[in-house]
């Protein structure tokens, strides 16, 4: 996925003279947003865009190029494609629609391009997508015109324009945390869902995850990566398509078919992820995660200036699956000693009567102290009139008791006048304190934070019950001496594999040989297989499937593939063309095969290097002859 946030040079395939095209929006933002890497515009007529040469074709470029982006009609993209091929391009945005979504004749078009792009080794992000947007590293390939671009801690991996252009417009222009990547994923026809959160879990400026979802490509992978990243950081997904109607919605936009979307909610339950179901809670969620702590109960202290709003505030709680927090009568009595005499203090707190005793924010701090003290507090909302600005009200004293009492989440809700709610906003989330326009929005807010705190919660628990397990099923007796063999039943996550192929003849009688070894060298698996007449490079290539096959059946989720074929290693990494017609479904199989995995590496070795590999194919060879 660096190769699409972090390239160091990029080629405007439709860049433009005219304002109102995507290529001419698309430079001025990469302008806009301060990109330091080198741009090069392509279009036909090769006349200076803005200031830079411009070239016919990416091929007349006279340095490498890391990313195209492809702002073009959709009927001019294979041969784009090809040139990218041939320049030795690593990864495509392709902006264009007309594709998946159009129909057949666009289904057609679609996998053409894929297909070279697969040969290639090119990454594809789309067709049919705004791409991407890193305001950290000051990159974007999107046509949505950019204005000011906030860095900050969430991210957000889109299926549609809509979400990576008009939410994010909103976003941008009315919330006060930044972003730290936008991923749009379009007709997902190479990079999927799964890429982009493999990536983002491993981020250090991402601390929370949104997901705008049409369809799911690899339903196995995508589970994989969505709980290895909801283990990490908090993942929140609106998928549409529930109806009927909208799922056949998803078809014409987006070529997605939806899927069973009871279905749907149970895997991202398993996965830990939180389904919304609108937009708005999406953003309600996020920067609940990405400001507070993760929830660690559901024992929930209520402070408010309104006994209605605290009424109100408790049932909303209940419904919502909250407790109240207990409060014992020697906390409440020193709270009982400033309220007038007339007043009983109780939990939910009404402070209204305090505040004729000791004043307005006063009684606010008395009783948030007493909420986030208590032992029994498990999260806090605090809802009050908006104060008027020139008042010189400050809430600040929030962030300073929460460091006292860590590990407590806290929402505040302001309901009053519009200007002075929208400059409290700005003043506490300013110190990562989420503020609603209502109680109902701040407790489903500390509500997901709950549910992430008891899927985490649900893990830990599940691995000391493992460990438990297994220490009570270890052996009394000693074993036995000498090196244990591995079993090949078990699940090796990263995996070394050793292949080669062998013709005598070329074309002639063929064999492969496979080693695969887990991270501490010990040989899990060994395949010596004739395959037939075939060339030396077809040998080549069948042994490199039937390894990645052998390393997927072994449970591997990395793998690293050593081979003496300096073409196989090139060819698969986009260094070397591919000239044999022959070989073209085997490089296609392998491609696909290698984006099964999170990670995936090649890499050349010498002969002597591989020489168990080289025997066992030479084995088989000889049982063949």
């Amino acid at each position: 996925m660096d190769i699409f946030l972090t390239p160091k040079s990029v080629a405007i395939i439709g860049a433009s003279t005219n304002p109102m095209k995507f290529g001419s929006i698309i430079m001025a933002n990469l302008f806009n947003i301060g990109y330091e890497g080198k741009i090069f515009p392509v279009n036909q007529k090769a006349e200076p865009i803005a200031g830079l040469t411009t070239y016919r074709s990416v091929i007349e470029i006279p340095e490498p190029v890391d990313l195209a982006i492809f702002a073009i009609p959709a009927s001019g993209a294979l041969e784009a494609m090809r040139d990218c091929a041939a320049k030795g391009v690593k990864g495509v945005v392709i902006i264009s629609s007309g594709f998946t979504e159009a129909g057949e004749e666009g289904e057609r078009r679609q996998q053409e391009l894929l297909d070279v792009a697969q040969v290639a080794g090119i990454r594809v992000i789309g067709p049919n997508t705004t791409g991407i947007l890193n305001p950290i590293d000051r990159f974007t390939t999107t046509f949505v015109p950019l204005q000011e671009v906030k860095a900050g801690p969430v991210a957000f991996i889109a299926q549609t324009g809509m979400f990576a252009g008009m939410l994010l417009e909103w976003i941008l222009s009315s919330e006060c945390f930044g972003i730290s990547r936008v991923i749009g994923l379009g007709n997902k026809c190479d990079v999927d869902d799964a890429d982009a959160l493999e990536y983002l879990a491993d981020d250090e400026h991402t601390k929370a995850i949104m997901m705008y979802i049409e369809a799911i490509k690899d339903g196995r992978r995508f589970m994989d990566a969505a709980r290895a990243a909801a283990l990490k950081k908090p993942v929140f997904a609106l998928k549409s398509g529930e109806t009927g109607e909208g799922a056949r919605a998803a078809m014409s936009h987006t070529g997605s078919m939806a899927g069973n979307d009871a279905i749907t909610s149970a895997a991202f339950k398993q996965a830990g992820i939180i389904r919304v179901d609108c937009f708005q809670k999406l953003i309600d969620y996020a920067k609940m995660l990405a400001y507070q702590p993760v929830a660690k109960g559901n024992r929930l202290a209520i402070v408010s200036l309104s006994g209605g709003a605290a009424v109100m505030s408790t049932d909303a709680a209940m419904k919502a699956g909250f407790q109240l927090a207990h409060f014992s009568n020697e906390i409440l009595a020193e709270i009982q000693k400033e309220y007038p005499l007339w007043a009983t203090v109780r939990h939910p707190f009404d402070i209204e009567p305090l505040t004729e005793t000791v004043g307005f924010m006063p009684a606010f701090k008395k009783t948030v102290r007493c909420a986030l003290s208590n032992p029994d507090t498990q999260v806090c909302l605090i809802v009050t009139w908006t104060p008027f600005a020139g008042m010189g009200y400050s809430f600040e004293f929030i962030k300073e008791m929460q460091e006292e009492y860590p590990g407590k989440p806290v929402a505040f809700c302001s309901i009053g006048y519009k200007n002075n709610h929208e400059a409290l906003f700005q003043q506490l989330e300013a110190k990562q304190i989420p503020v609603y326009s209502s109680f109902t929005r701040a407790i489903d807010a500390l509500a997901a934070s709950v549910e992430y705190g008891k899927f985490l919660a649900s893990i830990r628990q599940a691995k000391l019950e493992e460990r438990r397990f297994l220490r009570s099923e270890r052996p009394k007796t000693k074993p036995a001496a000498g090196p244990k063999k591995p079993d090949s039943r078990e699940r090796h996550e990263k995996v070394t594999v050793f292949f080669d192929g062998a013709s005598r003849g070329n074309p002639g009688p063929a064999a492969i040989g496979i080693v695969v070894k887990n991270q501490n060298g010990e040989t899990l698996s060994e395949v010596s297989e004739a395959i037939g007449k075939a060339t030396n490079n077809y040998a080549e290539y069948t042994a490199l499937i039937r390894a990645l096959e052998e390393a997927r059946r072994l449970g591997a989720t990395e793998v690293k593939c050593l081979s003496d074929s300096e073409l196989v290693v090139r060819q698969m990494k986009g260094e070397y063309g591919i000239k044999s017609k022959s070989l073209l479904p085997l490089v296609s199989e392998a491609q696909a095969l290698r984006r099964t995995f999170h990670r995936f590496g090649i890499r050349h070795i010498p002969r002597e290097q591989n020489k168990r590999a080289d025997q066992l194919a030479g084995l088989a060879l000889k049982k063949q002859n």
